[in-house]
């Protein structure tokens, strides 16, 4: 006997309790069904080449969306890098909190920050942090300035995203910026990027460590933080 209602799993339905008084062997559910159906297109798809983590990670996927994956830490960490890589090897929706500042509103965070002032700026991003975390499933690259806003962090802490904080040392953070074509303006009171790095950890850091269910050493080389943000959300 199959029986596939959209019930709470372990509930058995009228059919099953009249099945069963009749003698029947085997009772299938929706659930298990489901399951059994993605495994065996997991190993057709794969032509058997399909490990049996890779399969556990399939039916897990399989079984319902995941809840977002966040990305929290400061500016050079790699978040977007580290978050799109991610979004890829699993097949998820990406978003780059940044990105969308510039494509709802016409403008980068750069040109807000220089025209209206941080304020202006961080009224936008939170407003857009919202929409981004009714996204179940998606990986959110965040600004590494959005916790400083306490309706950010208030809606972070409530949200059932799994948050990660890339946890990058100053001097690496430093390195990568200077590489980073992409204007920002200088954090207030800082005099340059060792200065601002220095300050950001001090000021933010533990407000990104408040936040994240997770911490990966960001110093790590990419193939590494990559592999260790997807245990992390799939744990």
């Amino acid at each position: 006997v199959l029986d596939a209602p959209y019930g709470p799993p372990g509930v058995p339905t009228g059919l099953v309790l009249q099945a069963r008084a009749q003698g029947a062997r085997t009772v299938v559910e929706g659930r298990d069904l489901l399951r059994a159906q993605a495994a065996g297109q997991a190993r057709l798809f794969a032509a058997g080449q399909l490990s049996a983590a890779d399969t556990e990670r399939v039916l897990a996927l399989a079984a319902g969306p995941r809840p977002m994956l966040v990305l929290v830490g400061p500016r050079g960490a790699g978040k977007t890098t580290v978050g799109r890589a991610v979004a890829e090897r699993l097949g998820r929706p990406f978003v780059d909190l940044d990105a969308e500042v510039q494509r709802v509103s016409g403008r980068t965070p750069a040109a807000w920050i220089a025209e209206e002032g941080w304020a202006a700026f961080r009224a936008m991003e939170a407003i857009l942090l919202e929409r981004a975390l009714a996204r179940p499933g998606a990986v959110l690259a965040t600004g590494g300035g959005v916790v400083t806003e306490a309706i950010n962090v208030a809606r972070l802490l409530a949200s059932q995203a799994v948050i990660v904080y890339l946890d990058a040392s100053p001097a690496v953070t430093v390195a990568r910026v200077e590489l980073d074509p992409a204007p920002r303006p200088r954090l207030p009171g800082a005099d340059d990027l060792a200065a601002e790095a220095r300050l950001a950890q001090e000021s933010r850091g533990p407000l990104w460590t408040r936040v994240a269910r997770k911490r990966v050493d960001a110093d790590a080389p990419l193939a590494t933080v990559v592999a260790a943000v997807v245990q992390a959300w799939l744990a």
